[in-house]
């Protein structure tokens, strides 16, 4: 299965909008191996410039990350997210810490 075929899986199997596949080998290493949309493509360039949000947080924990909305005004963590780009906003979200790390947004 293609990282395509499994990012556009997780927006028919999973209550999201999109999704991206992500690959970080350390906090300066990593790039986006996919995204189903702008959206997606969005917030992962976000995550590595600031080097802050739930993939960063996932890699460099090692533990999962869940967020139930990255709209949310004030969000304790991430508060850069919360004006997203024009377009559709990002919602609940879900990051894993793996070799490939894999990310879904939903609204």
């Amino acid at each position: 299965m293609t990282p395509r075929c499994i990012c556009e899986a997780c927006t028919t199997l999973l209550p999201v909008t999109g999704a991206a596949i992500v690959e970080m080998i350390d906090a300066n290493r990593r790039q986006t191996v996919c995204a189903t949309d702008d959206v997606s493509e969005t917030l992962e360039t976000l995550q590595f410039t600031l080097v802050k949000g739930p993939c960063v947080q996932a890699m460099s924990t090692g533990r999962p990350v869940l967020v139930s909305d990255l709209h949310e005004v004030g969000h304790p963590h991430w508060p850069m997210f919360a004006e997203p780009p024009a377009g559709p906003r990002p919602g609940p979200t879900s990051r894993g810490q793996r070799r490939s790390t894999t990310e879904a947004r939903g609204e």
